[in-house]
Formats: C-alpha cells, structure tokens, sequence
C-alpha cells in the first residue's frame, strides 16, 4: 500500500495519525484493523508497530521519516511466516510458533481520523495458488452424517458459518462428493481428535490443526481434477465441523 499522511489536521496525539494492514482477517465483529490475526501500523512520526492476534508485538522506529513524502508499507505472508517493510527495507519478520495460526482471510486497511490519502492497495499471492470453491456449512443438504454420533447445534456461534457446528465423537461419520483437485475442513478445535479420511477408498489419518474460527484445520491436496468421494470418520477424541470447500 502506498499512502501520504494528512500533516495539517491537529489532534492532541501524532500516535493517533497512523496507517495500518492487516492479513488474514476472518472474524470482524467491531470492524478493527486488529481483528486480523496480524497487523501494522505506521504513525505520521515514523513509529511502526506489529500486532499478532490484537497484542502488540513489535515497536520499532523508522530512521529519517519524512511525514510528507509518499510511503510504502507492506505485509507480507507465506504459511506461518509474516514480514512487515516500509518503504522497500524490512523491519519485522515473525514466525508464528502457535497451534493457531491464521492462514488465509481478508486485507484490512485501517486509519485514524485523519485525510490520509491512499494512492494504491495491491494484494499478490505469495505461495502456490489454492482457489477454494463453494463452501458448504455444515448443514448443507448434502453432506451425510450418521446423526446419532454428532451434536448439531445451531444459532449459538456468531464466529461460525451460518452460525451454526456439528461436533463428532469417536466414530462419527462424514460422507459428500467434492469436485476439484483437493478440499479443506473448517470448524474451531477446543481439543485434540483425529481424523480417518478416505476418499475413493485410499486412506489417510490426519490430525485437525486447533484452527481459529473460519479457518481450515485439515487439507487434502494433490488429487486427481474431478469428482470424489469422501469419507470423514473420528477415530479419537472430539471434532468440530463447520464447514467443506473444494479446492480447484
């Protein structure tokens, strides 16, 4: 993003003139740049700071800062691996060590109330393209689910998918057709489980992430392009289902 500060307008604080972006935004309940699990902000004095899930991180400085000049900031971020420049120099690089990373969601710009002008935004991608298709909440009509296994429990989630989850114990099953190249599971884990996942009869145990809300806890990739099969079944501990999207 490439932006000019507003260097007339008074207020009683230069911290309160600030730009910032933030990645991989899901939930956005009071419409905050913080609400994305990473974010950066940059004040019309030069002070950068990082924040990881709405906790400041980081405060650094940015050395001869000239408030009038155009400037450039960027986040960027490839699996759990999260930079931040200004002006083309890199400040803040940042491994993410939680069990929660966020992995994908929306940009967010943020100001304060100031005539900041933005001359351009541009998001890339950074890694392999993975376009996901359409979701289906977890009360899709097509997605079969052996009922005396899994608690279906609905309007009680303003963090989930049609504000609604499914949660399986040991032996529930998960059956629905997909069409791509792979898919993705969603749904928040408050505890361990594990998953067998068979799709046209092959195989494979897999452990959900403990993902945030509206993030994916399981992929499958690398299958052959076109329709399949799949089989969810929980072999150990209790699993939240939220939601399947297709990846084309």
């Amino acid at each position: 993003m490439t932006f000019t500060f507003d260097t007339t307008t008074q207020q009683n604080t230069v911290s309160a003139n600030y730009v910032g972006l933030g990645v991989r935004s899901v939930d956005d309940f009071e419409g905050s740049l913080f609400s994305a699990p990473y974010a950066a902000t940059i004040t019309v004095g030069g002070k950068l700071r990082f924040y990881v899930r709405g906790a400041l991180q980081n405060t650094l400085d940015v050395p001869v800062f000239d408030a009038a000049a155009s400037h450039k900031l960027v986040v960027q971020a490839t699996d759990r691996h999260i930079t931040v420049q200004v002006d083309g120099k890199t400040y803040v690089t940042y491994d993410d060590p939680s069990n929660q990373p966020g992995l994908a969601g929306q940009v967010k710009v943020g100001t304060g109330y100031f005539k900041t002008v933005i001359h351009s935004l541009t998001v890339t991608s950074t890694s392999a393209t993975a376009v996901l298709g359409h979701r289906r909440d977890d009360l899709d009509a097509g997605l079969a689910f052996n009922d005396e296994h899994w608690a279906r429990i609905a309007a009680r989630f303003p963090h989930a998918w049609e504000r609604s989850q499914s949660t399986g114990e040991q032996g529930a099953t998960l059956d629905f057709d997909t069409d791509g190249t792979g898919f993705v599971l969603f749904g928040i884990q408050e505890q361990p489980s594990r998953l067998r996942i068979t799709v046209d009869g092959r195989t494979q145990e897999v452990v959900p992430l403990t993902a945030l809300a509206k993030q994916p806890n399981t992929m499958v990739t690398d299958l052959a392009a076109g329709q399949h099969h799949v089989t969810v079944t929980v072999i150990d501990g209790s699993y939240t289902f939220d939601g399947v999207a297709p990846i084309l």
